[in-house]
């Protein structure tokens, strides 16, 4: 059986093509997580902030943060 000569070119363009989109593809995929992770970043300080003020209400209020659930509808667990 006779070998024909391939021409690496021809053989891998398509292959080293492909890979040159999926690189492409790995990249905006990581530069958009990187822009999630920072978004939740910043929600989780604005979440901490908010728990901080909240506590410091219950404590200017005097109230012992039992008698209220986290929905703050004064019923212990209550959901809306």
């Amino acid at each position: 059986m006779e070998m024909l000569p391939i021409d690496p070119k021809e053989y891998y363009g398509p292959v080293v093509e492909e890979l040159q989109k999926l690189r492409k593809e790995v990249t905006e995929l990581r530069r958009e997580n990187q822009a999630q992770r920072q978004a939740l970043a910043g929600l989780y300080q604005t979440n901490m902030k908010l728990r901080q003020t909240r506590r410091v209400l219950f404590e200017v209020m005097g109230d012992d943060r039992t008698s209220f659930s986290s929905h703050g509808d004064g019923e212990p667990g209550a959901v809306r």
